[in-house]
């Protein structure tokens, strides 16, 4: 019960981040950075400056901002689910 009110400490936002980078790195082999995070449990998730990279290491794609509506949230230890209500996009740049 408490974990969701650790999500709006700033230092566990950057830690889950990194994390969930790490994890797509691993799963992708793909280069993601997020310069900003901000979690709001349950309603909501805002990431700042996110860069992804090719296989190449060159710019695939750079959102200045990603602001996500959650709808729902199911986790277990081998399953998440994250359910999204509305994305809203500012300054895309994509290199196909």
């Amino acid at each position: 019960m408490a974990a969701p009110l650790l999500l709006l400490l700033p230092p566990v936002q950057t830690y889950v981040t990194a994390q969930v980078t790490s994890w797509l790195k691993e799963k992708y082999n793909v280069e993601i950075t997020i310069g900003s995070v901000a979690i709001k449990p349950i309603s909501s998730l805002y990431l700042g400056d996110v860069y992804v990279a090719d296989l190449k290491g060159d710019t695939l794609a750079y959102i200045s901002s990603l602001d996500v509506g959650v709808s729902s949230v199911y986790s277990k230890p081998s399953e998440f689910h994250l359910g999204l209500s509305e994305i809203s996009i500012e300054g895309p740049v994509f290199f196909l």
